[in-house]
This record gives C-alpha cells, sequence and structure tokens, in this order.
C-alpha cells in the first residue's frame, strides 16, 4: 500500500530513553532489574518522535514533534497496571496538525496504556 492510500504516515526518527538497562527487558518479556527502581518491576522512560515527513489525510505532519513520558505499571509489560503517560504535543503544530497528532498518538499508545494528560511543548 502506497503513503498516499493509507489515513496517515509518519516517517522520521525516534528516540527511547528509560531507567532500565540498555536493552529493555520487557522486549523479552523479562523483569526490569529491581535494584534499578527501588525494589519494583517497573520502569519510567520517553519515546519521543520528530516525524521528518508525514501526512494525516491531508493535514501536513512534516516537521512536527510528539512525546511519551511513561511509567509502566507494577509487573511492567506483562503483569499489572497499564503504562501510564504523558503525551507532548509540538508547540509549533497549528489546531488541526494538533489534533491528528493527538489522533495518532493516542491511537498508538492504546497497545501499552493509557494517556492520563496531553501538553504542548
Amino acid at each position: 500500500m502506497s503513503e498516499s492510500n493509507q489515513l496517515w504516515w509518519l516517517r522520521g526518527n525516534c528516540a527511547e530513553a528509560c531507567t532500565s538497562p540498555s536493552v529493555c527487558p520487557y522486549y523479552w518479556g523479562s523483569s526490569a532489574p529491581r535494584d534499578l527502581h527501588e525494589g519494583k518491576d517497573q520502569c519510567e522512560g520517553v519515546f519521543a518522535f520528530h516525524a521528518k515527513k508525514g501526512n494525516y489525510e491531508q493535514v501536513d505532519l512534516s516537521g512536527l514533534k510528539a512525546a511519551y513520558a511513561f511509567n509502566t505499571g507494577a509487573g511492567g509489560a506483562s503483569i499489572g497496571e497499564p503504562w501510564k503517560a504523558v503525551l507532548y504535543l509540538d508547540d509549533m503544530a497549528n489546531g488541526e496538525q494538533l489534533r491528528c497528532l493527538e489522533l495518532i498518538f493516542r491511537t498508538c499508545w492504546t497497545l501499552a496504556g493509557q494517556i492520563v494528560k496531553v501538553k504542548r511543548a
């Protein structure tokens, strides 16, 4: 399927940082090292995105940024509460771009958990 046939598409960069070791244990179904997280199997981190190019329908999203600041529930990826996140959306986005970015990033986060707040940054 070409990009022009999709509801939305983004192409750019993503950076990930968290309180776990360099290889995320949750990706492999392991527990987070408890000595790094005050005795708990959980993690805090950030996923940041820069859309070098992209669209939502006819709305151009090129150059805009978004980020999740998150905290996993106790038990990490496989057990316990869903991951809670604050979604940060680009201050440079106009009203329509902001609406489209929020739709995309809320939809994507539903796989991991819950967005508890949306902020502009």
